[in-house]
């Protein structure tokens, strides 16, 4: 069990039992992102071969995922140089680390995903804008009462347009110049239609000028921030942390029934309420790639 169950217990309480114990006929690739990043923060900070790009293609290929509107194999390629670039700018903070400890709440082990140690610091890695998306890894991890955290988030926008615009991704080539931007500068709003949009996998950019872009284009800050978090020391506040998860913890494994109208987009739909319940999910959206 791990932090993310905890989150996805707040969402939906069936989510978690689910996914322990089974595998979605297609996994969201958001979520897949989020997996194979994980996956690659242990070789980078231990100056490991890194073959999560790989891997993430590789099972693009075969078993495939769930994907928003747009094309399956343009949309696997983005996403992939997504995952590229973020595991080289957690590379470029040249950090070497070891995986975190479980947190223990009431007994039970959680362990807290994409989190490792330095000394007395705890580094968090997270993806998204969301708050409620790092709650639970930030609570847990004071539980094991560090001096400080350390957090890495790396913003992971939605597909729009059957593309997944950020700067670690998509550049901007101009209509008459023909010259590349990856993000707009102070005082400009967006892109016009008349930019062409280009995925780096598409021209084949290499990583070394494609940093370099994004520190002339100053968008950094779209793809990376930091922030330091002093962790809790109330004695009555560490216990209320440990007795939430405890009890979130111990109600996963019940089968807690819920119908929501979100059903339709998820992976266990299926599964879950078996086909009766759920006869007006979109085959359409459960689309496979094939990346050759």
């Amino acid at each position: 069990m791990n932090s993310r169950h905890l989150s996805q217990f707040e969402f939906c309480p069936r989510l978690p039992a689910l996914a322990i114990s089974t595998l979605p006929p297609l996994q969201p690739i958001r979520e897949a992102i989020k997996a194979h990043i994980a996956a690659g923060l242990r070789p980078v900070l231990s100056a490991a071969p890194v073959t999560s790009t790989i891997d993430f293609l590789n099972e693009a290929a075969s078993a495939g995922f769930l994907y928003p509107s747009g094309d399956p194999f343009t949309l696997a390629q983005d996403y992939s140089c997504w995952l590229d670039g973020a595991l080289r700018i957690v590379e470029e903070l040249g950090l070497r680390l070891t995986p975190a400890p479980p947190a223990v709440a009431a007994g039970k082990r959680i362990q807290i995903e994409s989190a490792y140690t330095d000394a007395s610091t705890l580094h968090l890695f997270l993806i998204g804008s969301d708050p409620d998306e790092s709650k639970w890894p930030i609570l847990l991890a004071q539980l094991a009462e560090p001096l400080t955290i350390e957090l890495h988030l790396f913003p992971l926008p939605s597909a729009r347009g059957g593309r997944l615009s950020t700067p670690l991704t998509i550049a901007y080539r101009h209509p008459l110049t023909g010259s590349l931007r990856l993000a707009t500068l102070d005082g400009e709003t967006n892109f016009s239609a008349k930019w062409t949009r280009v995925g780096r996998w598409e021209e084949e950019f290499g990583w070394g000028n494609w940093r370099d872009g994004i520190d002339r284009d100053q968008c950094i800050d779209q793809i990376y921030r930091h922030f330091t978090i002093y962790p809790e020391r109330d004695p009555d506040a560490l216990r209320e942390i440990r007795e939430d998860a405890a009890a979130i913890a111990a109600a996963i494994p019940l089968p807690h029934p819920r119908l929501r109208e979100n059903c339709s987009i998820c992976p266990y739909a299926r599964i879950c309420h078996a086909e009766k319940e759920v006869d007006h999910v979109d085959d359409d959206a459960r689309s496979l790639v094939t990346v050759h």
